[in-house]
């Protein structure tokens, strides 16, 4: 299933690369697709016209919708189908409870710009939920991570701005025992130990290694299935093994890489999608 700039949600098989059927109902582009974990037959969108819809791929119609307080640039929902993340190019990150159709709370993040030299909001992270559904990992600011238990609405704020890099992915382990996250202008990929952390007794320290300055800026940082590994994109594809700290690098583009994501297949490859 794919959307874009035109409005429109084209379901594609893979086998033939027809397109089986259109959805229509966006008035502006399209920022994210996701199947509802657990149901193929549900699929949220949302899009800069700041709504997002819940569709019954059955019946072909929009069952729900649910709207942003801005242009609407990045949607998540939990692994547990239970919470959906929302992020608004108004500088907000909210969080909504799909079982009652209720956000549990809205807030404000910003980050530094360095061409402006001041903060503002809108250019931060998206946010990511932990494995078990239970954590909703966001910056906050530059070089600040906030830890959001989706149970009981508490969160912990970690990190101190050492230097004024925003963030852009967060991304966890498939085990959940570690995260790591992407910073702009050749920052480091920074990965957190959450090995034995709690939310509750022990959540006042987080434990984080920087593993590379890269001289253009990485679009995208993935695990590998195995969580042995970690893929990182710029103007090539590495690969960082982080069981002996090696690395190594897979291929190499004429022009930087676009996308934000890269279809992993430990036993044969890497696929990527490059968008100019």
């Amino acid at each position: 299933v794919t959307g874009g700039k035109d409005s429109v949600i084209r379901f594609i098989d893979l086998a033939t690369g027809q397109v089986k059927k259109t959805l229509r109902l966006h008035k502006g582009a399209i920022t994210a697709l996701q199947f509802k974990p657990g149901n193929p037959d549900e699929l949220y969108s949302s899009a800069t016209d700041s709504m997002v819809y819940r569709w019954n791929l059955v019946s072909n119609e929009m069952v729900h919708w649910y709207r942003g307080k801005g242009k609407i640039i990045y949607m998540t929902v939990s692994n547990d189908g239970k919470y959906m993340s929302l992020t608004c190019n108004d500088g907000t990150v909210t969080l909504w409870n799909l079982e009652t159709s209720r956000t549990e709370f809205s807030n404000k993040v910003r980050m530094y710009d360095l061409e402006d030299r001041k903060f503002v909001p809108g250019n931060f992270a998206r946010p990511a939920f932990s494995p078990d559904s239970r954590i909703l990992a966001y910056a906050a600011d530059s070089d600040s991570l906030v830890m959001h238990n989706c149970l009981t609405n508490q969160y912990r704020a970690y990190g101190k701005r050492k230097n004024d890099l925003p963030w852009y992915d967060i991304a966890f382990s498939s085990d959940g025992n570690y995260m790591t996250t992407r910073m702009a202008n050749g920052g480091p990929v920074r990965i957190y130990n959450l090995s034995g952390w709690d939310f509750f007794t022990n959540g006042n320290g987080l434990g984080y290694r920087d593993i590379k300055t890269y001289y253009s800026l990485p679009v995208t940082v993935q695990f590998s299935a195995d969580d042995n590994s970690l893929y990182i994109v710029d103007d090539a594809i590495y690969k960082a093994d982080l069981r002996n700290g090696s690395k190594s690098r897979l291929h190499y583009a004429y022009y930087p890489f676009q996308s934000t994501s890269i279809m992993l297949n430990d036993s044969t490859g890497i696929e990527a999608d490059l968008d100019l």
